[in-house]
């Protein structure tokens, strides 16, 4: 008995842990975005940031993917991506570096790197990208 109580215990603390790293910012009607909460400051209000998207309807997702990408065993069991960015927090402009997309089990499944001289987006009103730079001032601001 102690020893499942202790479990319980550590397992609570470790997704504690886990939920803290990574930070709500906005969601879409298809897919919810979560920003890792160490952004590193590259230049002056220049941070990297990674984005975790995780989508609402994955059955449909996993469906997209394969139609797109021609590939449907590949994606059967896509479960999130990660997206990479350079982000300018005080003209609201983003880069995307990297895209990197996991299975269930998180492995994984593609992942692609944009060249260097990628352009840089700025981020319209009310738009996911919007929400995503707000979330990064809300952390660099705390620390």
């Amino acid at each position: 008995m102690k020893k499942t109580i202790l479990l319980s215990l550590l397992l609570m603390l470790a997704i504690g842990a886990y939920s803290q790293q990574w930070v709500y910012s906005c969601s879409s009607n298809n897919s919810i975005y979560y920003v890792y909460s160490k952004c590193r400051n590259v230049a002056p209000n220049q941070y990297i940031v990674h984005v975790q998207e995780s989508h609402k309807d994955l059955y449909q997702e996993r469906k997209n993917l394969a139609e797109k990408l021609e590939d449907n065993n590949k994606y059967r069991n896509f479960f999130y991506s990660k997206i990479t960015y350079l982000i300018d927090i005080n003209q609201y402009k983003t880069k995307t570096l990297e895209t990197t997309r996991y299975d269930t089990n998180g492995n994984v499944i593609d992942s692609f790197r944009f060249d260097d001289d990628v352009k840089w987006h700025y981020a319209q009103p009310e738009t996911i990208s919007e929400g995503i730079i707000d979330t990064v001032k809300e952390i660099v601001s705390k620390e």
